[in-house]
């Protein structure tokens, strides 16, 4: 009567079989390659800054519209609060002083296109197309200026 060794020996009754071997095995190979991409993620520094930058750009953008955002606002409401306080005859006359002043502009502009040599006008055609590309930029600094006037004003009358 020969029984098999490993029924005898209690070492041999815990071991896996080749099957639980096998799935262990996958298992330690599946965790490695994920250990390995995580590792290979940490070390690629340019990735990792391209990732931040794109992030710090994204803020920048955010807080830049929602600024331009507050800042129109305020604008706005400053702009109101001034038309509802200002006397009608002080913004009839200022009305009719926009007018002459938007006259005379365009008096002195024809008179300046007439009398400017053609290099010097293709160079102000340029810098006006630079400052329109701008005219965001332009908008916001202004309200900005609008704002803080409007603000300083508010608190000398306090």
């Amino acid at each position: 009567m020969t029984q098999d060794p490993s029924s005898q020996d209690p070492r041999h009754q815990d071991a896996p079989s080749p099957e639980e071997l096998r799935e262990r095995i996958e298992g330690t190979r599946e965790q490695l390659g994920a250990t390995v991409e995580a590792l290979a993620a940490k070390a690629d520094v340019k990735a990792r800054a391209k990732d931040t930058t794109a992030a710090a750009k994204r803020q920048v953008r955010e807080k830049s519209s929602d600024a331009a955002a507050a800042v129109k606002d305020t604008a706005d409401h400053a702009m109101h609060a001034i038309r509802d306080k200002t006397p009608d005859p002080v913004l009839d006359a200022a009305t009719r002083l926009g007018h002459q002043v938007t006259d005379t502009a365009s008096t002195v502009a024809d008179t300046v296109k007439e009398n400017t040599p053609p290099p010097v006008a293709d160079k102000a055609r340029q810098a006006a197309g630079a400052a329109r590309d701008r005219r965001v930029q332009a908008a916001v600094v202004t309200a900005v200026i609008v704002a803080a006037v409007v603000y300083r004003t508010a608190r000398a009358r306090r």
